[in-house]
């Protein structure tokens, strides 16, 4: 008799045991779950800036070269003019 009351107990002890661990699985399949659409959101957040930091980046380069070529072309204008000088 003692027997079957020590098995029925830990019975109930084990299945609390279950149930605990059921809701400790849920818990962190939740946290799981919102580190991921987290994870998700800031990279999703990082390509917008990058493509934004791309474009920034392809007009900066296209006026230095704008600029360059401005620059070499009154520089040959310059040198055109003081050669017509010394002439």
């Amino acid at each position: 008799m003692e027997d079957i009351a020590y098995l029925k107990n830990k019975i109930s002890k084990l299945e609390n045991k279950v149930k605990k661990l059921r809701a400790s699985r849920r818990i962190l399949l939740n946290m799981l779950e919102n580190m991921e659409s987290e994870a998700e959101r800031r990279l999703s957040h990082l390509e917008k800036c990058n493509q934004i930091l791309t474009r920034y980046n392809r007009n900066y380069r296209l006026t230095l070269l704008s600029r360059e070529a401005e620059i070499c072309h009154l520089k040959s204008r310059l040198s055109e003019g003081s050669e017509r000088r010394t002439q």
